[in-house]
């Protein structure tokens, strides 16, 4: 029978076994995608250019032979060279 406080410790081991496995299972998702060529990116958008910028990245990453053209400002509808 198990007192109160070792049920306590036990569920404390499990919830840090469990972050391990997450960790880990993070890990080896980006050392996949490190192996394939793939770098992984951070940065801060505006809220409505937030699905612009993902429907890019998925772009971009299921076909490596594109690259990043003009941005167009959507007040002027001037196109602006990025390179």
């Amino acid at each position: 029978m198990l007192y109160t406080h070792e049920r306590a410790e036990l569920e404390r081991i499990k919830k840090i076994e469990q972050k391990k496995a997450n960790a880990e299972r993070q890990r080896d998702f980006k050392d996949r995608m490190a192996q394939q060529g793939f770098t992984q990116v951070t940065g801060w958008v505006h809220e409505d250019q937030r699905a612009d910028v993902i429907v890019l990245l998925h772009f971009l990453q299921s076909n490596p032979d594109y690259m990043v053209g003009p941005a167009r400002n959507t007040k002027t509808g001037r196109l602006h060279k990025l390179r």
